[in-house]
């Protein structure tokens, strides 16, 4: 008999390609660092040096950015087991809460009634604290992740000028006025890639 697919299993699956490819962007962008890097050669390479320097600014911020990210997401992990175990210890003093048993501490000594309502508000405190860290926590991953991207997209932009400008010798006058064009480009796309993404909730 086949198991039954639920949300548990969609959960795990979810998080495993998530890290996949948190990981495999992380590669793909110190991969681009070192081929642009290699690729480069002083004696052919001669105009528009500025642009690969902004192109591996890019490139280092959009890395550090990433992995700042997984920095972050490994304390969300930590934070969930936490609360877990805190969860676990919060349900079973509130079932002895509610219905009188003796509850031994690992003294040998029992719980009083006092001591167990003490616990439950210590934990639900913790939980509170807890569960405010958790959000901002991934609000930085997420925060993160559009500096990693964004960054990582402008630096492939400006690689690809960069290549142009040395084939075409275009004036620092043109690659301003590109720069300037492509920055307004970006704007557009993001804005419509915000959209994209808001009209994507779900409906009640």
């Amino acid at each position: 008999m086949n198991k039954e697919y639920g949300y548990t299993e969609a959960f795990l699956n979810y998080r495993s390609f998530q890290n996949k490819f948190d990981y495999f962007f992380l590669g793909v962008i110190l991969a681009s660092l070192s081929l642009s890097v290699q690729a480069f050669d002083s004696k052919t390479d001669t105009g528009s040096f500025h642009l690969l320097l902004i192109t591996w600014f890019l490139l280092l911020i959009s890395f550090l950015a990433g992995f700042f990210r997984q920095e972050r997401i490994s304390i969300a992990y930590k934070i969930e087991v936490d609360e877990l175990r805190i969860k676990s210890r919060k349900d079973f003093f509130e079932q002895a809460n509610l219905e009188p048993q003796i509850v031994s501490k690992p003294s040998g000594s029992v719980w009083t009634k006092e001591e167990i309502t003490n616990e439950l508000s210590r934990l639900n405190e913790f939980l509170l604290v807890a569960d405010k860290y958790f959000k901002e926590i991934i609000s930085h991953s997420n925060k993160a992740y559009q500096v990693q991207k964004w960054s990582y997209f402008y630096a492939v932009l400006f690689y690809i000028f960069y290549k142009v400008t040395n084939v075409f010798f275009i004036s620092i006058f043109y690659e301003l006025g590109t720069i300037l064009l492509v920055a307004l480009f970006t704007v557009l796309l993001a804005h419509f890639y915000k959209k994209t993404i808001t009209s994507l909730k779900y409906r009640d």
